[in-house]
């Protein structure tokens, strides 16, 4: 962590990551030029004191880790348009303040409902998360709302999505009990919908798909660690603009096959086809990375996977940069040899040589143990 006599001579500094890979010491932020600072990540765990952060009125960005503090210095940030919160915190209600915000991600969140964030009308895209959201009502009147995630929250009652009209990426991830498709399929720009199970040991059972035959719009459905009871996915072979269906758990997808061949069908969320025992034997687990051996029209060796959860961010394209950061300071020579080509979806990173891969694969579990270790019990 750079000392506080270092951040005084950077008289012109308007951007400062500081959230720590393994590094020491504890960020000042009153050594920062609090009226001139525009982008800003940190955390409560390597930072002296939040306080200053009241004074930083004008930044655009911020990315915070807290446990158990306040809200308020945030509510006071105006001009935020990027926000991304890691609770648990206090006060959330407050961050209506904040009226210009176009991206927000949420996390560990306690909060009765949404109806006090009614003032974000340029919001576009949305991550919620957190058990300790009763409700949620408000929600639609983010009517600019293009993308939403939802993790690990109540989704039986979904009616408030009624009232996005260019809501068009939904993703509902650690779904703890049901979903409410009727909600979901009512959506009239719908594009692309995730479901995921709450954890790899625990599949999530959806009665039935017939609700989503009314999401006309609807392209891709990814239904992972998802199980449909009845075993038929027929109702969706009436959706015009189907083009790619994922599944992990086994179901009945010949009648669909059948009637609609010009959807794509894929067993694994990892983009790979039916299972394949050839190319199941290039897959390697390596804590919680899984390496890909060359091989089956694949030159290098490689990482392709999701791992936001992982190392509690809010994307892969986040994911990625926080790897490359860990990378680049362990081994500058390491990072010069890799490729990268991450997707919404997955980080990819690929390598020449086995040694690299596993290199990388050693650095990802350490960031995912850390990450672990970071969050509050």
């Amino acid at each position: 962590m750079p000392e506080a006599e270092t951040l005084r001579q950077l008289t012109g500094l308007q951007s400062l990551d500081a959230l720590p890979t393994a590094s020491s010491g504890r960020l000042d932020l009153d050594a920062l030029p609090a009226t001139q600072m525009r982008k800003l990540a940190l955390s409560w765990w390597f930072t002296e004191s939040l306080a200053p952060l009241g004074r930083m009125t004008g930044i655009e960005q911020l990315r915070v880790d807290l446990c158990r503090d306040p809200v308020d210095p945030i509510s006071k940030m105006t001009a935020l348009k990027y926000l991304h919160v890691r609770g648990p915190a206090k006060g959330w209600a407050k961050l209506r303040e904040c009226v210009r915000l176009e991206v927000a991600h949420l996390i560990e969140v306690q909060i009765a409902n949404l109806r006090r964030w009614n003032t974000w009308t340029q919001l576009r895209n949305f991550t919620l998360s957190g058990r300790g959201v009763g409700s949620l009502a408000g929600l639609e009147t983010f009517e600019q709302l293009e993308e939403l995630t939802f993790l690990n929250l109540r989704m039986e009652d979904l009616s408030p999505l009624r009232g996005l009209p260019r809501l068009t990426t939904l993703t509902l991830r650690m779904v703890p009990g049901g979903v409410d498709l009727e909600s979901v399929a009512a959506l009239p720009a719908l594009r692309a919908l995730v479901i995921e199970g709450h954890a790899v040991t625990h599949v999530l059972d959806l009665p039935t798909v017939r609700p989503l035959a009314k999401a006309v719009a609807l392209e891709e459905l990814v239904l992972c660690q998802t199980k449909v009871e009845d075993g038929d996915l027929m109702p969706l072979a009436g959706l015009p603009k189907l083009r790619r269906l994922w599944l992990t758990e086994i179901a009945n997808v010949e009648a669909l096959r059948a009637a609609r061949p010009d959807i794509a069908i894929h067993y694994h969320y990892d983009h790979y086809p039916l299972p394949d025992p050839k190319r199941e034997a290039l897959k390697e687990h390596l804590g919680a990375v899984t390496i890909w051996k060359p091989g089956e029209g694949l030159e290098q060796w490689s990482i392709f996977q999701s791992l936001a959860l992982d190392l509690g961010v809010a994307t892969n394209y986040a994911a990625e940069n926080r790897i490359k950061r860990e990378v680049r300071q362990r081994d500058p020579g390491l990072a010069e040899r890799l490729d990268w080509d991450t997707e919404g979806r997955a980080v990819g990173v690929y390598a020449k040589s086995e040694a690299d891969i596993r290199t990388v694969a050693n650095i990802v579990n350490d960031l995912v143990g850390l990450a672990t270790k970071r969050r509050p019990a």
